[in-house]
């Protein structure tokens, strides 16, 4: 996140120089440029992330959104890195815009599901949301060395590869509920009973998947098992059970008692 904002702000902080002394524009038709650039900045960050936060959760996978905005941010660079135009500014503005409404929307769950424990949650967040600020206090002194020594076009370099390298971290991000389900167990739960269904449509669904499971989910008995029926005192009367015991087994051995109900 560090990364992705830092190389945002360095841009978006330097658009008055970039419009006047890169591109030659006065003081006041730069504050027009700037002030459009804001609104459509401020614009496309609310409509993405309106989308991409319920699209990421309908998905359920974080790290591809949080991957592609600050590349989108990146991409955005090169028109004023090639051309020399006012509107390249406004591009830079639309792209930057719609990389950060996509990323805030989806880093926050990203982050939230990557906390190492829960216990210390405000604080591991507290140090994480520091890196929404940091950038825009330390933007303004890093885009200035760069200018003073390389000129606009090493700012706009390190802009790209600051955003190229905030999406390569995110690959390093593992514990993130992404991991798939066991294919069987996946099946079962696309074909759980949904709620908009009716009572007739559940159950005709019900039995059409448990028709589909007979003969899948037989158990495999080894040769080597020993079965025995025997009677268990209840409390009002005889209980049937059947032992299962491989045989070999050292005695006493650990029992698994499966109590079935109904």
């Amino acid at each position: 996140r560090f990364l992705f904002v830092i190389s945002l702000f360095m841009v978006m902080q330097f658009q008055l120089y970039i419009a006047t002394d890169e591109m030659g524009m006065t003081r006041a038709a730069a504050g027009k440029l700037i002030a459009m650039n804001s609104a459509v900045l401020a614009v496309t960050a609310v409509i993405l992330d309106v989308i991409t936060g319920p699209w990421s959760d309908k998905v359920k996978r974080r790290k591809p959104f949080t991957m592609i905005a600050p590349l989108i941010a990146g991409a955005g660079v090169i028109p004023l890195f090639l051309v020399n135009e006012p509107w390249t500014l406004t591009v830079f503005a639309a792209m930057g815009g719609a990389a950060f409404g996509t990323y805030m929307a989806v880093d926050g769950a990203l982050m939230v599901e990557v906390l190492p424990n829960r216990d210390d949650s405000a604080r591991d967040l507290g140090f994480l949301n520091a890196a929404n600020s940091l950038p825009i206090v330390f933007a303004p002194g890093i885009g200035a060395t760069l200018v003073k020594t390389t000129g606009y076009p090493g700012l706009f370099i390190a802009t790209i590869v600051l955003a190229v390298l905030g999406s390569l971290c995110i690959t390093r991000v593992t514990r993130v509920n992404e991991m798939k389900l066991d294919p069987r167990l996946a099946e079962i739960l696309e074909r759980q009973p949904q709620k908009e269904q009716t009572l007739a449509e559940q159950r005709a669904q019900q039995n059409d998947f448990a028709a589909s499971l007979r003969g899948k989910l037989t158990p495999e008995i080894p040769d080597s098992l020993e079965l025995e029926d025997r009677m268990v005192l209840g409390r009002d009367r005889p209980i049937p059970v059947l032992i299962q015991r491989p045989e070999g087994l050292p005695d006493p051995t650990p029992v698994l008692v499966w109590a079935h109900g109904g």
